[in-house]
């Protein structure tokens, strides 16, 4: 199987994603919390890692539907490369936020061993109920297309 057209790809760039709204209930953060082995903080607040998991539960579609739109095939492999993150206030339990999401960048290289790696960048903003940003997460998805 080879890998799709690069150029098909590449009009995924600029694409809106449905984006959603997500609610962080006080026991996720007791969960959270106790999973990252991070003290409680005060009045609750989430720990920062929270920003990731609303990018990802925030994208208004599932990593598959991702995959989907990457055309990867069962054959391929999903790899997360980068994730950048800027806080830009601390997120609260119990607030809803708005999340929006794109498509970024979208670009292919050969890889060391004369491999295809397709990369997708993928921002999502977390927005208060003011529409104010909150923060906003840059994941590179990548993948990694099966030998031919």
């Amino acid at each position: 199987m080879s890998a799709p057209d690069l150029d098909d790809l590449r009009q995924l760039a600029g694409r809106v994603l449905p984006g959603g709204s997500l609610r962080i209930a006080p026991y996720e953060v007791a969960i959270a919390d106790d999973a990252l082995e991070s003290p409680h903080r005060e009045g609750g607040r989430p720990h920062p890692i929270w920003l990731v998991i609303a990018s990802l539960r925030g994208l208004g579609i599932t990593v598959d539907e991702l995959c989907e739109l990457a055309r990867k095939s069962p054959q391929d492999t999903l790899l997360i490369g980068d994730v950048e993150i800027s806080h830009r206030a601390p997120l609260s339990s119990g607030t809803e936020y708005l999340t929006t999401a794109r498509i970024g960048a979208v670009d292919r290289r050969e890889t060391r061993d004369g491999g295809v790696l397709d990369t997708l960048v993928v921002i999502v903003d977390v927005l208060d109920d003011t529409r104010a940003t909150m923060g906003q997460v840059t994941s590179t998805y990548l993948v990694k297309r099966a030998v031919a």
